[in-house]
C-alpha cells in the first residue's frame, strides 16, 4: 500500500509540473504576441516598457551605435511581424523568434526572463547570433 501512495503521489507531482511547464509557455507566447502587436507603434518604446533595467540601460547608453530599435530590429519601417517561435531557454528563460514580414533571413531572437507575474525582455540576439548583452555588456 505504501508504495502505491509513493507511486500516485510521484505521478501527481509528474502531471503538476508538466501543467505548470505548459502554463509558463503558454504565458511566454501571449507575453511574444504582445510584444509584436506593440512593434507596429515605433513611438511606444518598446525596451523602455518591457527590457530588464540591465538592458535598456545599455541601449540607452549605447544608441548611437545600436542606430535602430534592438526589440523590433526596425528603423522607423513597418512591414508587419511575425512571432515564429517561442521555445524553452536555459535558466527558466524562454527564447521568442521574431520575423519581418517579406524578410525570411530576418529573423532575431528576444531572450525572456520572467519578472513576477510577467516577462522582461533580458538580452536581444540579432539574425547573425550576435548578443546585445554580450557586445556592450
Amino acid at each position: 500500500m505504501k508504495a502505491l501512495i509513493t507511486k500516485v503521489t510521484v505521478g501527481l507531482l509528474v502531471i503538476v509540473t508538466l501543467v505548470s511547464a505548459a502554463n509558463a509557455t503558454q504565458t511566454a507566447a501571449r507575453f511574444a504576441e504582445i510584444l509584436r502587436s506593440k512593434m507596429a507603434d515605433p513611438s511606444y518604446g518598446l525596451c523602455a516598457h518591457f527590457c530588464k533595467p540591465s538592458l535598456l540601460k545599455i541601449v540607452r547608453k549605447n544608441q548611437t551605435e545600436i542606430d535602430l530599435d534592438p526589440v523590433c530590429q526596425c528603423q522607423g519601417m513597418d512591414t508587419g511581424y511575425t512571432v515564429a517561435s517561442v521555445l524553452l531557454g536555459t535558466g527558466g528563460t524562454y527564447r521568442a523568434h521574431f520575423m519581418m514580414r517579406g524578410y525570411p533571413n530576418s529573423v532575431w531572437t528576444l531572450v525572456l526572463k520572467p519578472s513576477g507575474a510577467t516577462w522582461k525582455i533580458a538580452d536581444v540576439i540579432d539574425a547573425k547570433g550576435t548578443s546585445l548583452m554580450a557586445t556592450y555588456h
